[in-house]
Formats: C-alpha cells, sequence, structure tokens
C-alpha cells in the first residue's frame, strides 16, 4: 500500500485518536507534509483519519520554526503553532515532537488562530490564496483538525490578528491595521463592525464607531461574555461588550511594567492574550519583554521575564525574550506557551517557549 516501503515515513495519528493498529483503505488528500488516509482501529472497528508524514517528527531543542507568532493549545492538549515565516502550522505534542500540521499552496503566513467549541480550528493569514499581502489581503481558513487540510472562507479582511470563536460560532477578529473589532459569521460570510472606526486610530471608550483604538491585537472572550482587547499602542487592555460598549479595563495608558491594580498598572505595547479557566488573562508585554497576569480578583503581576531583551531559560523571572508576542495557557493555568519570534527583522529568537507557573492561590 501506500503507507509501506517509504524510506523515512512515520505515520501519525491526527486528532482524538487512540495508539492501536489500523487498516488503510483509501487516500482522502493531502494535510500537511504527508497524505491522509481512511482507515479502521483493528480493535474497535472505529474509522479514523490517519495523517501519514513523509518526514520524522523534531523534538524539543532539534525543531526549527522560522518566526513562529502565535500559539493555541487544542482540545487535544497538543500545542499549535503559526510558523509565519514558513507559511505552516506546527503541531507540538506535550512530550516536545514537532510535526508539521498545515502546509499546502496559496496558505502563507498564518498569524491568528481560534479553536471554536465544536473543535474547529480557524487561522488568519496575511497572504492571501493568490499570493497577494498588503494591509487589506487578510483570509480566513477552517482547518480540519483530523487532516490539517485549510479550506478558504473570506478573503480581503484587512490585518486581522486575534480571533475569538463566540458560542453561536461567530468569530470576532480584531484588525490591527484599521483599528477596528469585527464580527464574522462563518455561516453565512457576513462581516460587521463591532467596535471602532476604520483608519481612525486614537483613545476613546464609548459605543461602536464612537470608540477608538490604536493597533489593538489579540482578543480573548471572558466567562461572563465581555471580550478584552489588547489595545497595543494605547498601552491598555479594554473591554468590549457584544453590543458594542468599549470601556477601559487595565492601564493607565503610559507605557511600563508596573504592577498593581487595574488603574493603576502599566503595560508597554500589550500584544497577545490568553484566558485560563480560573479567569485569569495572561499578557504578552511586548516591549516590556515580560509575561504578565491579571488575576480574576483585578491584580495585575509579572509572571515571566527579567524585563530585558535576549534570549535566557531559567526561572521565570529572570528568563529573557525577545519576540513575544501569542501566547496560550494550559486548561489549567499551570503552563504557558509563548510565540517567541524575530518581530520581523532581527534574526531571532525562533522558538516556542514553555512557562511552568508555580502553584495558584485560591
Amino acid at each position: 500500500s501506500d503507507l509501506d516501503g517509504r524510506a523515512g515515513a512515520v505515520p501519525i495519528e491526527v486528532g482524538d485518536l487512540v495508539a492501536g493498529k489500523y487498516r488503510v483503505h483509501a487516500l482522502l488528500g493531502h494535510g500537511g507534509m504527508g497524505r491522509v488516509f481512511s482507515a479502521t482501529n483493528e480493535a474497535t472497528g472505529k474509522s479514523v483519519a490517519l495523517k501519514y508524514v513523509l518526514d520524522p517528527s523534531s523534538a524539543g531543542a532539534a525543531a526549527r520554526f522560522n518566526n513562529p507568532t502565535n500559539v493555541v493549545v487544542g482540545p487535544d492538549g497538543n500545542v499549535y503553532v503559526a510558523d509565519f515565516d514558513n507559511g505552516l502550522i506546527r503541531l507540538v505534542r506535550p512530550s516536545g515532537a514537532t510535526i508539521t500540521f498545515t502546509r499546502q499552496a496559496g496558505f502563507s503566513h498564518p498569524f491568528g488562530m481560534a479553536f471554536a467549541p465544536n473543535g474547529s480550528l480557524y487561522v488568519e493569514t496575511d497572504s492571501d490564496d493568490a499570493g497577494r499581502r498588503d494591509e487589506g489581503s487578510g483570509m480566513l481558513w477552517r482547518v480540519e483538525r483530523r487532516t490539517g487540510v485549510a479550506t478558504p472562507l473570506l478573503r480581503g479582511l484587512g490585518r486581522p490578528r486575534g480571533l475569538a470563536v463566540l458560542g453561536d460560532g461567530r468569530i470576532v477578529m480584531v484588525d490591527n491595521v484599521r483599528h477596528v473589532v469585527r464580527v464574522v459569521d462563518p455561516a453565512t460570510r457576513a462581516v460587521s463592525d463591532l467596535a471602532g472606526a476604520r483608519d481612525q486610530r486614537g483613545f476613546a471608550d464609548g459605543v461602536g464607531a464612537a470608540a477608538r483604538f490604536d493597533h489593538p491585537y489579540d482578543v480573548v472572550l471572558t466567562r461572563d461574555g465581555v471580550l478584552l482587547i489588547a489595545d497595543q499602542e494605547n498601552h491598555r487592555l479594554r473591554a468590549v461588550t457584544l453590543q458594542g460598549v468599549v470601556s477601559t479595563y487595565a492601564g493607565t495608558g503610559a507605557r511600563g511594567s508596573q504592577d498593581g491594580a487595574l488603574t493603576q498598572a502599566t503595560f508597554h505595547r500589550p500584544q497577545g492574550l490568553a484566558l485560563d479557566a480560573r479567569g485569569d488573562v495572561y499578557v504578552t508585554d511586548l516591549d516590556g519583554y515580560v509575561v504578565r497576569r491579571v488575576s480574576a480578583q483585578g491584580i495585575v503581576s509579572t509572571v515571566a521575564g527579567s524585563g530585558r531583551e535576549g534570549f535566557a531559560d531559567g526561572e521565570p523571572l529572570r528568563a529573557r525574550f525577545y519576540g513575544l508576542e501569542g501566547l496560550d495557557v494550559s486548561p489549567v493555568g499551570r503552563t504557558l506557551f509563548v510565540a517567541d519570534g524575530n518581530r520581523g527583522g532581527a534574526a531571532r529568537n525562533h522558538r516556542v517557549r514553555r512557562i511552568s507557573l508555580g502553584p495558584l492561590e485560591g
């Protein structure tokens, strides 16, 4: 069969599969750096999809990335990485083994990623499937988690960065260049503006188009149904209701890395956001070179980073970062994963960093 006799080929189970022997039936298509086959588990009779990767996986430090810009923890416990300059989605298993999950023609420069409650993975790419890459070429894809195959949904979306999937299946997109928060309905392809005015940067709380952002970046949906936005050049976190009401959640607007209460803390170009099951929010403070925690009780603290740029592993508050952009947190809130790329310029750090947090209070 196509699975036999390939030098160096490695069979990889995709999705929520169990170990065992599988009988292969037919080629379904291509995903990542291999082929996807239909198969049946010989012990259970369950029909599944198997990805057969033609290049061996790499583990830990042996893996190589080219400007990883974002990470998201999947429902299967794997970490999915937007490998921006390679034009790939990579999959990192808890063991550290890294494989290519999505690589296909027309799929290039991935950045925003979010999982829907039903397990669908949505990805934003800066380039569209015709090869265009500019401030208006952003494209939304749905990636099949069993196979890694990406299906185009919408083109010409500007430059969305943060994505968050609502309970009803709609997707919130934060357009970093147009300074607006938008909502997409994947079922109808309808796109509407929720808050901010296109191409009008600034700072103002308010409702809908009366509000102003300055290069907003990432977004998370809190447990009470409010969106939190990293308003990068305003050095604040903003709260946006699903009715479009915008208020300031944290930060004074001054640049800095001062910890404390929401109204006293400062940020220095906040970018990536992640929410854990406790309701705590984690923030990559890009020009502070630190990772912050905003507790559900309203206290901002620094959990990783010395505040100096560079690369160094070690105790969280002694570690150094450079291009810390996207991040995500394990479901129990004990481990952070950070995309530590090159900021689109310098030749470092090209790593996915793992931060082990100490025991959480409460």
